[in-house]
């Protein structure tokens, strides 16, 4: 590599820095201490949609920004999580 050793292009994983992902395994506990959204959340999600489907993303963008600090994609959100704040109220 035209001097450049080994170690100088080892990349930082993505666990190691500022950006924030979900873990690969979420822990029982995690989605009801991070993911579980206030009568206040649910009922404003309702307020600001109008069909039965996006209260549900609408939480879900909210309460994975709440924990992530962005918004997440979908196909990065664990079902696990998306399950949860399906069930909850």
């Amino acid at each position: 590599m035209g001097g450049v050793s080994r170690e100088a292009c080892a990349v930082t994983s993505v666990e190691r820095t500022a950006y924030r992902v979900f873990p690969r395994l979420v822990m029982t506990r995690e989605p009801y201490l991070f993911y579980s959204s206030s009568a206040g959340e649910a009922a404003w999600a309702r307020e600001q949609t109008d069909t039965d489907e996006h209260p549900l993303a609408l939480t879900l963008a909210l309460k994975c920004f709440q924990r992530l600090g962005r918004f997440a994609k979908a196909r990065e959100v664990p079902p696990v999580v998306v399950e949860h704040v399906r069930r909850w109220p």
